[in-house]
């Protein structure tokens, strides 16, 4: 019994610590060329986007295919 109970309790610390809440937003290009999502619309990883740059949940950019930029290192899934 108190094995089932650490884990529960680690399971669930886990998913906090993992994952930021799926509402955090990022900045997307909106092009089909870009590839990552940004934490903040002034990264120089978006300078070249001749695009709109859209906020959105990180959620949604991940489901558009994007990763996360190596400049501005946005949290991950």
């Amino acid at each position: 019994m108190k094995h089932l109970l650490l884990l529960i309790a680690i399971v669930i610390h886990l998913s906090f610590v993992s994952s930021p809440p799926s509402g955090t937003v990022v900045y997307v290009c909106v092009s089909k060329s870009s590839v990552a999502y940004h934490s903040t619309n002034t990264c120089s990883g978006l300078s070249r986007c001749s695009h709109e740059i859209k906020a959105m949940s990180i959620s949604d950019a991940i489901a558009m295919g994007k990763r996360d930029c190596h400049i501005c290192h946005p949290p991950t899934r």
